[in-house]
């Protein structure tokens, strides 16, 4: 007799969209798959078995670092302010359930280069889940609204 067993893979997806806030013309879009980190790992396996501790990632942080993100990161690099409060929920896409965050940086806010994006446990950077570096910076103006949804699915 031949057992099958379930095997959980955590897949971390990014959506990156860069509009003009006027004509809502999009300059830039891409999606990639991101890097969890160990440390978010672990705050996930604390929350699915109710941990006395419980981590929220309630926060999407810009980064001013091209640098391939390492397991062992534990804060986000070259944070570029302002951080956000995302948008949280679960989606159903292709039959799949995903958990989402997404904020959006108005023409007012990080008007400068940016290299990629994370989620966080706190305003300042520190507990990070997961970043992901975009394929080329991003120069953002004040004319330009930058949309970040971040999907994780449990496969």
């Amino acid at each position: 007799m031949t057992e099958t067993k379930d095997f959980v893979k955590i897949v971390g997806i990014v959506e990156v969209t860069l509009k003009d806030a006027a004509t809502g013309e999009i300059i830039h879009r891409e999606q990639g798959y991101n890097t969890i980190v160990a440390q978010g790992k672990a705050y996930m396996r604390r929350n699915i078995i109710q941990h006395s501790t419980q981590y929220n990632g309630n926060y999407l942080c810009l980064s001013g670092s091209s640098s391939t993100p390492s397991d062992g990161e534990t804060s986000v690099p070259s944070l570029i302010t302002p951080v956000k409060t995302a948008t949280k929920s679960i989606v159903t896409e292709g039959g799949a359930e995903y958990m989402r965050w997404e904020a959006t940086w108005a023409t007012s806010e990080a008007n400068t280069t940016i290299y990629s994006v994370a989620i966080a446990e706190n305003s300042d950077g520190t507990g990070e889940w997961a970043r992901y570096v975009f394929s080329n910076a991003i120069n953002k103006t004040s004319t330009q609204e930058l949309t970040i949804t971040y999907s994780i699915l449990l496969q």
